[in-house]
Parts: C-alpha cells; sequence; structure tokens
C-alpha cells in the first residue's frame, strides 16, 4: 500500500513541503529548511518548539498537554517534536520558536 505525501506550509515564510502521513512535524520544518528552538533534543520537555496550527487538525501529544497551557492548546499550538502530520496543513511558527531569533550579548571577555 503506497502512501501519499501531505503538503505543509509554513507561515510567515511561505514555505511548503511534501511529506508522508505520520512524519513528526519537526522533520517537516527542517526540510523546509527552519530552524527551530529544541534545546530538550525533541523529547517533548522544553515547549520551546511550539507552532500554531492554522489551517488542518493535528491532536495535542501527551508531552504537548503537559509542557502547553489548555489555552494555547485550545488555540491550536503544538509541539512541533510531538506532534504527527496526518492531513494538508499550514503552520504558523511564531519568533521566539525560531533559532535564528535567539540573541546573545556578550557581557564578559576573557582574553
Amino acid at each position: 500500500m503506497k502512501q501519499h505525501e501531505l503538503k505543509v506550509t509554513f507561515q510567515p515564510s511561505g514555505r511548503s513541503v511534501y511529506v508522508l502521513s505520520g512524519t513528526v512535524l519537526l522533520e517537516a520544518i527542517g526540510r523546509a529548511g527552519i530552524i527551530l528552538q529544541t534545546p530538550c533534543g525533541g523529547r517533548g520537555t522544553c515547549g520551546k518548539c511550539k507552532v500554531k496550527i492554522m489551517n488542518g487538525e493535528c491532536s495535542p501529544s501527551a508531552a504537548g498537554t503537559q509542557a502547553l497551557s489548555s489555552e494555547q492548546i485550545q488555540q491550536g499550538f503544538r509541539l512541533a517534536c510531538q506532534t504527527h502530520v496526518e492531513n494538508n496543513l499550514v503552520i504558523e511558527i511564531p519568533r521566539e520558536s525560531r533559532f535564528e531569533t535567539t540573541d546573545q550579548i556578550l557581557t564578559s571577555d576573557t582574553g
């Protein structure tokens, strides 16, 4: 039985990728060339990789219900590392979830 590919579109970049059903959303995001913060290594404990489902459906994972508030879950937020793609999706990636927005300020120098 051949699996069909599903389209996942990421906002605000507008990038899209096609993945097989059951693919972890974090992998799809990586295929689109977007890097998310994942300090827990994708175990679903830090909540830093949260994304918002704008179109399509994804059930919250057990880890997601622990890391996100019930209000966030109702608004469509999910953990990318714990969410599986089961249908075509449009995903919004919040600025704070993207790796490239992490700022570090040098406060001292050792040499």
